[in-house]
């Protein structure tokens, strides 16, 4: 039975921590999803982390409210040592509510704090840990894989988006993406097409005709 899990994860190498919530099992080898927390992970390597399951909830609410609030009191953002950048929980979706002003701006600091730490940690990324860091945000090893959003939240992203206008530029980005996406057939339906997010939301693991 899974459990809605708060956790502390060690860098052993050098003793650095974050802090975070879970919703799974004890010991599943899961360490974290934070930004910095999985450069960390690319560079040192999954064996030079342990996680510490600290406290256990009822509920996904309860979790994230003890994770803010414990983030907030110890200025986790602020200290040298941690690998948390903001001192706030996930906390269901929270940049649907952010006016565009507020998006370039939250998304310009996590950039900056991005090429800071990398900088002063001198980290780099080869093809393959580029190739690696895309493939572990797929399928069953994205953070939420398996779970679905609330429909008010579906209705904030949906307005969110709509009358957004791509740049040339941005438009065939998208393109070149979609015309280098491999082709892959479900082994329970037969359906064949590129592989996107659709096709690993709808079909393989999570396919209907599964378990006919």
């Amino acid at each position: 039975m899974r459990k809605y899990i708060f956790y502390k994860t060690v860098n052993l190498k050098n003793g650095k921590y974050y802090y975070g919530s879970h919703y799974g099992h004890n010991g599943d080898g899961y360490l974290g999803s934070g930004l910095v927390l999985s450069d960390a992970i690319l560079k040192y390597g999954k064996e030079s982390f342990i996680r510490y399951d600290l406290k256990e909830f009822k509920s996904n609410n309860e979790l994230f409210l003890f994770e803010d609030r414990f983030l907030k009191i110890y200025n986790l953002a602020k200290d040298e040592n941690s690998y948390n950048i903001k001192n706030a929980a996930r906390g269901g979706y929270t940049l649907v509510n952010y006016t565009e002003d507020e998006l370039i701006e939250h998304y310009k600091k996590v950039s900056n704090s991005l090429k800071l730490y990398r900088k002063n940690n001198k980290v780099t990324y080869s093809e393959e840990t580029r190739k690696l860091q895309s493939e572990k945000k797929l399928g069953t090893n994205h953070w939420i894989y398996g779970t679905q959003r609330p429909n008010d939240v579906k209705e904030k992203i949906s307005k969110k988006l709509k009358g957004i206008k791509h740049t040339e530029e941005r438009k065939n980005k998208m393109k070149l993406t979609n015309q280098n996406r491999p082709m892959v057939t479900c082994p329970y339906c037969g359906k064949t097409a590129k592989k996107h997010r659709n096709m690993v939301i709808y079909h393989f693991d999570n396919c209907k005709n599964k378990y006919l």
